[in-house]
């Protein structure tokens, strides 16, 4: 099976990634498309520029590309969090005991847990709520 990812096809995107000023992947996908007769998404396109390992430095101070995540606490999110101003004593598994909640607050490495001291095992009384929210409540 032929790839539609030619060596020209790859070589037209890589100049429209650097192109100045900068345009949106879904304008590169239409612009390939139109060229070439392909029915490349604006995905496709995403995904093949960074496998060609194509400079994330075009991204900066655009907005255009990517969005830098903002990194929000859990408080900011959850509604059940929101007077609850205290933070985490973030542990590692290995550092928590039978007393400490072990509600997990990261997506890992390392994994860290909420560790604050619980009254009932296993979660402090915050996350308690989270895990075990009241009946008819949505």
């Amino acid at each position: 099976m032929n790839s539609p990812w030619t060596e020209t096809v790859k070589a037209e995107l890589l100049s429209l990634t650097q192109a100045q000023p900068p345009i949106t992947y879904d304008a590169i996908a239409e612009r390939l498309n139109e060229k070439f007769g392909t029915t490349f998404t604006k995905n496709a396109c995403i995904g093949r520029s960074r496998r060609l390992a194509v400079s994330k430095q075009r991204a900066e101070g655009t907005g255009v590309y990517e969005r830098k995540k903002k990194i929000r606490t859990k408080a900011e999110w959850h509604p059940a969090l929101q007077d609850d101003k205290r933070t985490f004593d973030c542990r590692q598994i290995t550092e928590l005991d039978n007393t400490d909640c072990h509600w997990p607050i990261n997506d890992g490495k390392p994994f860290l847990f909420c560790g604050r001291h619980t009254a009932v095992a296993p979660y402090c009384a915050t996350h308690t709520k989270l895990a075990y929210p009241a009946a008819g409540r949505h």
